[in-house]
């Protein structure tokens, strides 16, 4: 039943007429988004176009901010670049999944943190996404009160990197990186 509503009211519903009308439609359609034109399907809530997403050959991958956190991610993508330093966090073998139970609840974070950065410069390296969402490196990096950082909440870049080479000092591989 829905097929044939579909066939016999889908020219109307897009102003299509004739046959043929559809391909010409879909390449009007197709110009006027590559144009960052609206078009007849881009009111429609649950559109999706992939292809808005791809990110192009050559280009930089961002980082989605969560609120407030301009400071993090810019501070984020300034390591990112130091291609020395990446290179070699991204060589660290993370020990997140397999800490005792003698281990202290703040090494553990430390721990999950830094995974979730290695995480994060993955992404920022090789996804195909214009950009990369930072809301679990976000939701696993605690301040110096051991709480997750306020989303809301406008930090200093300086105090967020000093909290963040804290926590690449508390491991030992990472410790010696940043002396280097």
């Amino acid at each position: 039943l829905l097929v044939g509503i579909t066939e016999s009211l889908g020219s109307k519903l897009y102003g299509m007429t004739k046959a043929g009308d559809e391909d010409k439609r879909s390449n009007q359609e197709a110009k006027a988004v590559r144009q960052g034109k609206p078009t007849a399907r881009s009111s429609v809530q649950w559109e999706y176009d992939p292809n808005v997403l791809i990110k192009k050959p050559n280009m930089y991958l961002g980082l989605v901010n969560q609120g407030c956190t301009c400071y993090m991610n810019a501070f984020l993508q300034q390591l990112f670049h130091v291609e020395s330093f990446t290179d070699a966090f991204l060589a660290i073998e993370s020990n997140a999944g397999n800490m005792g139970d003698d281990v202290d609840d703040y090494t553990k974070d430390n721990a999950v943190a830094l995974f979730e950065l290695q995480i994060l410069f993955c992404y920022l390296r090789l996804s195909q996404k214009k950009y990369s969402d930072t809301i679990y490196f976000s939701k696993v990096f605690k301040d110096y009160d051991l709480e997750p950082i306020r989303l809301g909440e406008q930090k200093d870049i300086n105090e967020f990197g000093s909290m963040l080479f804290d926590k690449l000092e508390s491991n030992e591989e990472c410790k010696s990186l940043i002396k280097q």
